[in-house]
């Protein structure tokens, strides 16, 4: 948020930053484009898109279960700890959140994880220019859940499927 600041003080209208590989900030959109185009992929196969969203002005974070985890007596686990209960979060593959913020998109895309679909929709729906895109461990209908997602859906596509 602070770079973001410091460019447009500077006279930049149009970057796309990235903190690390989980958060980026859209200022503003390419010449001629209405958003930067970032992409959603899929957890469990990292090369495959489930969505593209087009953000300016926004950020957008992700939290996941892929990069960092751990394996105790033939289990894996991931790294987020629910603080409810002391354990790890199961049920989640995934959350990527979009806010005005990137402060903001950091900190809800964990606390989606944790709360899962229906606590976080509640939430957000608090939340004005707020949406998530949520990949749980189901298989089949209900395995990605979308709230007020503004991104296109693009796992028919690329499992070869219309």
């Amino acid at each position: 948020d602070r770079v973001a600041a410091l460019l447009r003080e500077g006279g930049v209208r149009a970057a796309l930053l990235t903190s690390g590989s989980s958060s980026v900030y859209a200022l503003g959109a390419p010449p001629g484009k209405a958003g930067w185009p970032v992409h959603v992929h899929d957890p469990l196969e990292r090369s495959h898109r489930l969505s593209t969203v087009l953000l300016k002005d926004q950020s957008l974070s992700t939290s996941g279960n892929y990069e960092k985890f751990f394996r105790l007596d033939g289990r894996t686990y991931c790294h987020i700890m629910d603080p409810r209960t002391g354990r790890p979060v199961e049920g989640v593959l995934q959350a990527t959140v979009i806010a005005p913020e990137a402060t903001d998109s950091d900190a809800l895309s964990t606390a989606v994880f944790v709360l899962g679909p229906s606590r976080a929709a509640r939430v957000l729906e608090q939340m004005p220019g707020t949406a998530a895109f949520i990949v749980t461990d189901r298989k089949g209908p209900g395995r990605i859940v979308e709230i007020r997602w503004p991104g296109v859906r693009e796992s028919s596509i690329i499992n070869g499927k219309s």
